[in-house]
Order: structure tokens, then sequence, then C-alpha cells
């Protein structure tokens, strides 16, 4: 169509019909400008297609590099844990053993000082006891030397028949219940001042009576030292059990709950 309209013109311009040349050269123009315009679109279009292929290409190749950065730091983490795992089960491991070997010199200290204790315990026990019996013994024999209690001794060594002729001379004055009481206060842990204040409603024959039976003293021998008859000592001594210290067992004497006290 170019050589069509380009020849067309020409032999109309040689004619002189100049009109005819010019719309045939119009006609050549446009389709010269079309074509023009069509290579143009082309090469834009290919240097398009190439840019965005470029544009593509650049970002799968980024992509693609950050997917290996990522798998080799991935990598890399896996070798070091893998690398770290022995290392610290290897730390854990000694510091468990430090821990137990630690707690296992401390029970063994433990053990020891325990056992150092017990020993002091049951030696300082034993050391107690033997203070304790060594008291006990030197308060005996304090009570045992007391002029008032060898006075009651050998009234309770005499014969039946001395005794009656004697009971007289023997009987305990106020003067001596006071010495008696005090000496039982102090050779046994406040006997009578524990008695008196457990029991306050025993009266001063009724201290008496348990004074004498807790240094093991004989029923009758209460009686001449008291200048009571015996009915009237086991009256008292079943009012004492039962009314004052209420002693409602039977299995339980008086004498025995005196001598403990």
């Amino acid at each position: 169509m170019l050589e069509y309209n380009l020849m067309s013109s020409r032999l109309c311009r040689q004619e002189g019909d100049f009109r005819q040349a010019l719309a045939y050269h119009e006609q050549y123009s446009l389709y010269v400008d079309s074509l023009t315009h069509r290579r143009e679109n082309e090469r834009v279009m290919q240097w398009q297609k190439k840019y965005d292929y470029s544009l593509v290409r650049n970002e799968n190749m980024r992509l693609k590099t950050e997917s290996q950065q990522k798998d080799i730091v991935t990598l890399v983490c896996i070798i070091v844990l893998l690398l770290l795992v022995p290392f610290l089960y290897a730390v854990y491991l000694r510091f468990k053993r430090r821990k137990e070997s630690f707690l296992r010199r401390q029970h063994q200290l433990m053990e020891a000082n325990i056992q150092s204790l017990q020993a002091k315990d049951s030696e300082l026990l034993r050391i107690r006891q033997e203070l304790a019996s060594k008291e006990r013994k030197w308060r005996e024999s304090v009570f045992l030397s007391d002029p008032l209690v060898k006075h009651i001794d050998t009234f309770v060594q005499l014969s039946l028949l001395d005794k009656d002729r004697l009971s007289s001379s023997y009987k305990l004055s106020r003067a001596d219940w006071d010495h008696l009481i005090s000496l039982l206060n102090s050779c046994h842990n406040n006997y009578v001042s524990r008695l008196q204040s457990e029991f306050p409603g025993l009266k001063e024959i009724e201290i008496s009576i348990c004074c004498l039976l807790r240094i093991h003293i004989k029923n009758r021998d209460i009686c001449y030292l008291l200048g009571i008859s015996d009915d009237a000592l086991k009256k008292r001594k079943y009012r004492i059990k039962t009314d004052k210290l209420h002693l409602r067992d039977a299995e339980i004497s008086l004498e025995d709950f005196l001598c403990s006290y």
C-alpha cells in the first residue's frame, strides 16, 4: 500500500492532477505514520517486556537470595545447636555431680554433727543423771542426818513396850513439825509447799500425816507421834485420799501417791 500510494502520487503529479496526487501522498503519509507508530509501539512493548522480565528476574533472584540466606542461617543455627547440646549436657552433668557431691558432703557433715550432738546429749544426760543421783543422795543424807529425823528413826526402832512407855516423850512439838516441813521442802523439791498449793483443803494435821507417810513411817508409829488412835488415823487417811486428794482409783494407795508426788 505504501508503494502504491507513492507511485500513484508521482503519476498524478506528472499528469498535473495535484489534488489527487496530494490525496495519494496523504494516504502514503498516513500509512507511514501508522507503520512508524506501530513499530514504535512494538519497540516500546519489547522494551517493556524486557523491563518487566528484568524486574521479575531481579525479584526472583532477590527472593532466591533471601531464601538461600535463610536456609544458611537455619543450617548454621542447627549446627550451633547440635554443637551446643553435648556441651550444655556435659556442663549440666558436671553441675549435677558437683551438686550431688556437695549435698553428700553436707549430709555426711550433718550426720556427723547429729552423731556428735547425740553423743554430747547422751553425755550431758548421763552427767545430769549422775548429778541428780548425787543430789538425791546428798539430800537424802542431809535428811537422814538431821537430828529430828534421827529422833523419829530412834523411836521407830523401839519395841512396842518401849513405844507405849516413851510415846509421850517422842511426841512431836509444834517447833518439830515446822522443822520437819522445812526439811522436806529443802530436801524433796518443796514437797509440802507443792502439796498445799495443789490441795489447799488439807488441814494441819492432814499435812502432818502426809509428811510422815512421805518418810515411810508406819501407821502405828504415826499414831504415837501424833497422839491419835488407829481408827482416827484410818478415817483421816480415807478423807485425805478421797475428799482432799480426789484419788478415786482403788489401785492407787495414799502412801504410793505421796511418795511419788
